[in-house]
């Protein structure tokens, strides 16, 4: 059985989670998040929203040993549900190529929203503790966002593309294709 996994990247609040929920209606796939990932391979002392206080380059080491270990239990698609900037301790920082090399993902796709409803979403999700950011700065942190999952998909030399939430069947037909 050949497998092939997807990263599924953007802004925290822009609602991947959400979007990926949906698409499962259309898709069989084993959905795995960076945050349990990191946590089941030897971080989880931390809160999940805390993670992101923590040493990044350590926590992206266990993101990697935690894909290793999940995916030998999932089945034909994996889609992961990460991120290429993280809102750290020292502010926002890029997750590069090396950490989606060890990945080895088939494509990128980068969900996007309207900024003010990406700050509509994480203001409303009172499970989640993060940075409350302004529209500008959200919008800010969207676009280095897709820049950083650009570039990984140029380096990888792996398709890329944007999604937004009316968008599920198209994201649909990428999965397919590229799984």
């Amino acid at each position: 059985m050949t497998q092939r996994l997807i990263a599924v990247v953007g802004v925290s609040g822009v609602g991947k989670s959400t979007f990926l929920k949906a698409a499962g209606e259309f898709l069989t796939f084993k959905h795995l998040t960076a945050g349990s990932l990191i946590g089941k391979a030897g971080a989880e002392k931390y809160e999940h929203d805390s993670l992101r206080l923590q040493d990044i380059d350590e926590n992206q080491e266990l993101l990697v040993r935690g894909f290793a270990r999940a995916k030998k239990t999932a089945g034909s698609l994996i889609i992961l549900d990460a991120h290429t900037v993280i809102h750290g301790a020292a502010g926002l920082e890029v997750i590069g190529p090396r950490v989606f090399a060890a990945l080895k993902p088939d494509a990128i796709a980068h969900v996007e929203a309207d900024p003010a409803e990406i700050l509509a979403n994480r203001m409303g999700d009172q499970t989640r503790e993060r940075p409350l950011l302004s529209i500008e700065d959200l919008a800010d942190q969207q676009a280095l966002s897709r820049a950083a999952a650009m570039e990984i998909a140029y380096t990888l030399s792996i398709p890329f593309k944007i999604f937004t939430h009316r968008e599920l069947s198209d994201f649909c037909s990428f999965a397919s294709a590229s799984a």
